[in-house]
This record gives structure tokens, sequence and C-alpha cells, in this order.
């Protein structure tokens, strides 16, 4: 899902331009993005990372996947904030991290 969410900041930041490009009144139109990760819930698979050797001081084989997982999530949170940098909508830009 964070593959989509960077398209569609792109995307929409492309638009945007087009848009001011096109405009004198600089018509600009707010981005609503929800993104939502099942990362933390079963089933709990980890995708290709080592987790033996990313967190070998967790003893816990079912704690290190449970690190993995967080690892991930944190890394796809970490290329959506960067695609709103890219494209310079990082000040107007409001993030909301809930849990359950």
């Amino acid at each position: 899902f964070a593959h989509e969410s960077k398209r569609i900041i792109e995307h929409h930041a492309a638009s945007q331009k087009k848009k001011t490009d096109n405009d004198d009144d600089n018509n600009n139109n707010p981005l609503f993005l929800y993104l939502a990760f099942q990362s933390v819930h079963n089933p709990y698979d980890v995708p290709p990372i080592n987790v033996n050797t990313t967190f070998p001081s967790i003893y816990s084989y079912q704690r290190r996947i449970y690190a993995g997982m967080i690892q991930m999530m944190d890394d796809a949170i970490r290329d959506v904030v960067h695609a709103f940098k890219k494209q310079h909508m990082w000040d107007d830009t409001v993030v909301i991290f809930t849990s359950d």
C-alpha cells in the first residue's frame, strides 16, 4: 500500500502543478490520504529480511518476527514521508498515527 500511496502523492503533485501553471488564481486542492497498516496483526509474515541477524538481541523467535514486521512498517512510513517531501508537500501535511 505504501507504493500506491507514493503514486497517489506524485500524481496529486503533478496535477496541482499543472493547475498552477494554467490558473492565475493558484487554486490548490488538498489531498486526503488514509493508509492503514495491518503489519502488527496476524498473520505474522515478514518480507525478505533476516530477523535472526537483524534482531540478534531478541531471544524469542516470535518477537523477532514481530520486530521485523514493525521494521517493515517503519520503512513504508519513511517512504511515504519521503514522497511528500520530494513533492514539496511535507510542510502542509498533517500525519496522524493511531493504534488499536
